[in-house]
């Protein structure tokens, strides 16, 4: 048994996960996990990586090699796939209090920072099927760690580390890449004082996270003649969350399919089916182009709408739980609360967390321009473990708790924070229970 307060937080949190398995599998695999198990037979059986339509870089490349990886080491025992996910996320959390020590070198803040990642309803589901999540999840906070130990100092085999690492995320989500440069320039704003030092750092994330991704970039420009950095899918994406059928998530309404046709037609496209996968998403980007310019309200109006699917709704892999569903929103609900309450105690650290914050509002960004989903927040659900953390402790112990009320500045931004958390809430909530948000 564990003999430290630490260790029986991983130990709860691995038992958890390993528990979740069988429970989110109740009825079938999702699709994903579907998807993601023929593309690593496919590379384990033909050396090819293609999915069911055929479609060879609509995916990120790394998560089916990482499965097609352990499916030739230990065979297809699909409990030992599900056992590397679930130690991928007990990883997750042991990062989690690392880089909460990290960044407030506070035993008790950590301690519940990683009980909050522990317990995070999410973050257990997730890690029990088969999808990127906990993979990214691990490799994001992988950078975040690098970056903050190149902050304090600025060695260049933690910038090669730290750039392969970016490279790494972006081959399992391809998001990730246009982070990257949005985390370089943080770091060259926040160490301006000492420029010339952390020059060649930033120039070694960079170019060591070029060499990881370019294996499969050379890859793709062999396959389709011209560049595909790492997925093929981004224009696809643009559309689906821009266009008069639109919904805010990877589904669209009836006479989506007619309205596409009549479109790609428009744009001398009499038969979209026969374009391959690249030619189809630079289409579907000119017609979302074409559609944001021209309904710039309505276009407005959908990224509104998905930012709220990125933000409030639950993350599950199931819609058809309403008691799951309830306790993943009230458990957004607590963590938010704590979050709030941590920065607003740390805010004197808020340059320290720049890069939390870039983090937030970019991969906010994409989503409400793309389409959106619950579960495209997942990762940063780690970062805001470490903030609720150390609210947790502010809220543990009265003397901070009355040190944080004391400054008239500190309870204005505590009590507009909170009151738009509860009324946030409080509209799903009502929105809910009469059946306009299921």
């Amino acid at each position: 048994m564990p003999k430290t307060p630490l260790g029986s937080i991983l130990a709860l949190a691995l038992l958890l996960r390993i528990a979740a398995v069988p429970a989110v599998h109740v009825v079938q695999y999702t699709s994903d996990e579907r998807e993601y198990l023929h593309m690593a037979r496919q590379l384990l059986d033909r050396g090819m990586f293609e999915d069911s339509n055929g479609d060879r870089a609509i995916r990120a490349p790394l998560f089916p090699l990482f499965l097609a990886g352990l499916i030739a080491v230990f065979g297809e025992r699909l409990f030992v796939l599900h056992l590397a996910g679930c130690l991928l996320g007990t990883v997750g959390v042991w990062l989690v209090y690392i880089l909460a020590m990290r960044l407030w070198a506070d035993y008790r803040g950590a301690l519940c920072a990683a009980a909050i990642a522990a317990l995070y309803p999410g973050l257990i589901v997730y890690s029990a099927l088969l999808q990127t999540e906990t993979l990214y999840g691990v490799l994001f906070l992988l950078v975040f760690l690098c970056f903050y130990s190149l902050s304090a100092s600025p060695r260049l085999s933690i910038a090669v580390l730290c750039g392969v690492l970016c490279g790494l995320a972006a081959l399992t989500r391809a998001v990730f890449a246009g982070f990257i440069p949005v985390l370089l320039l943080i770091m060259m704003w926040q160490q301006k004082d000492r420029l010339r030092r952390i020059l060649p750092a930033a120039a070694l994330i960079l170019l060591s996270a070029g060499l990881t991704i370019a294996p499969w970039s050379l890859r793709n420009a062999a396959l389709f003649g011209h560049v595909v950095p790492i997925a093929s899918g981004g224009g696809n994406s643009l559309l689906t969350g821009n266009n008069p059928y639109a919904v805010g998530t990877y589904r669209v309404r009836e006479g989506f399919d007619e309205w596409f046709r009549e479109q790609a037609a428009a744009r001398g496209v009499t038969d979209p089916s026969v374009l391959d996968e690249t030619q189809r998403s630079d289409l579907s980007a000119r017609i979302a182009v074409g559609y944001v310019t021209s309904h710039p309200v309505d276009a407005f109006l959908l990224s509104c709408k998905k930012s709220y699917i990125f933000w409030v709704y639950p993350i599950l892999h199931t819609d058809s739980w309403p008691a799951g569903q309830a306790i993943a929103v009230g458990a957004d609900g607590l963590l938010l609360i704590l979050c709030v309450v941590g920065v607003t105690g740390m805010w004197f650290l808020r340059g320290r967390l720049l890069p939390v914050y870039a983090a937030i509002g970019f991969f906010w960004l994409v989503q409400a321009v793309l389409h959106a989903e619950s579960r495209f927040r997942l990762p940063l659900i780690p970062l805001f473990a470490v903030m609720g953390g150390w609210g947790a402790v502010i809220l543990w112990r009265t003397e901070r708790v009355k040190r944080l009320l004391a400054h008239r500045g500190s309870r204005t931004a505590l009590a507009v924070s909170l009151a738009g958390v509860l009324a946030l809430y409080a509209v799903t909530g009502v929105l809910y229970l009469t059946g306009i948000v299921r």
